[in-house]
């Protein structure tokens, strides 16, 4: 896909609101990966965030370098909306490990 502008959203949200950016933007000419994180404050502050991607391949690798520098790993996970779901699985699987630590 050629793009004029590609928007990276790093916000956690609901995968149809992803699909939804995914689908407006296209109708733009603009890329659009969903691209939530994991790894909180001190993560961010030591460039070692995990970040969780939806959307194409293509558009991914025009701006994984960038995500990089603040990300120690930067995978996709499939078509648009599928960081979010994977950030949601990541969330659930975390509270059910502290839960039973309890």
């Amino acid at each position: 896909m050629k793009c004029r502008a590609i928007l990276v959203d790093h916000t956690t949200s609901k995968p149809s609101l992803a699909q939804q950016i995914y689908k407006e933007a296209s109708e733009l000419g603009i890329g659009s990966v969903d691209a939530p994180v994991s790894g909180g404050d001190v993560g961010a502050r030591e460039g070692k965030l995990v970040t969780m991607c939806g959307g194409d391949n293509d558009i991914l690798a025009k701006v994984s370098s960038i995500i990089e520098k603040y990300s120690r790993a930067v995978n996709l996970c499939g078509g648009a909306g599928m960081g979010q779901h994977t950030k949601m699985t990541n969330q659930i699987i975390l509270a059910g490990n502290m839960a039973g630590a309890v």
